[in-house]
């Protein structure tokens, strides 16, 4: 569901941009730079997740699908959504937050 095809069309839609700014630490956002950058790690981080993540994070974040509506389609609990989106979640901030306090971030 996730993969380079989509990615061109995935960076220009308004859900992958909120995904973004959900995401990253408010200081990010403060010039072109940085939010480029921020966008590309966000991609990238969830590029290397395992399928049921991406994929759980492409339906609700990419395509606005609901937890229970996610859960019926992928037929699993609702708490094993809930889960995903919280296991993806963190693993973009940790990185987000680790390449933030690199010394080599662009102010």
């Amino acid at each position: 569901m996730f993969n380079r095809e989509n990615k061109s069309i995935l960076w220009k839609t308004d859900n992958f941009q909120h995904l973004v700014e959900t995401m990253a630490p408010l200081s990010g956002f403060n010039n072109y730079k940085r939010r480029e950058i921020y966008r590309s790690l966000v991609y990238n981080a969830i590029e290397t997740m395992p399928s049921s993540l991406q994929d759980t994070l492409t339906m609700h974040y990419l395509q606005g699908l609901g937890i229970g509506e996610i859960a019926r389609r992928c037929g699993i609990h609702r708490t094993t959504v809930t889960r995903r989106l919280a296991l993806a979640k963190r693993k973009i901030q940790q990185l987000l937050i680790l390449f933030e306090n690199s010394s080599s971030f662009p102010s």
